[in-house]
């Protein structure tokens, strides 16, 4: 997942998630923390659609982590998206 993170780093967001992708369609042998990073990393990398999408993922095995809300949160107001990110900073 890395690599979906340095592609979205410099530059190169369709590459990225291209990646993620790849890496999602195994999501179910993912751990909650290994997907909240990897929403992290996203973040970081300013892809913020694929980092929601990760973070959400992450937050069906394990729906009370607030960082994790937080960050999801904050990738839907990356998007202008405030009709999920009050449900999801409310967590």
């Amino acid at each position: 997942m890395s690599l979906a993170a340095l592609y979205g780093q410099s530059g190169r967001p369709a590459d990225a998630a291209a990646v993620f992708d790849q890496v999602m369609q195994s999501a179910g042998s993912l751990s909650a923390d290994q997907l909240f990073e990897a929403g992290r990393r996203l973040m970081g990398a300013n892809l913020p659609a694929t980092a929601a999408r990760a973070c959400s993922l992450g937050l069906d095995k394990s729906p009370y982590d607030r960082d994790a809300l937080l960050e999801l949160a904050n990738a839907y107001v990356q998007l202008q998206d405030t009709a999920r990110a009050l449900p999801a900073g409310s967590g």
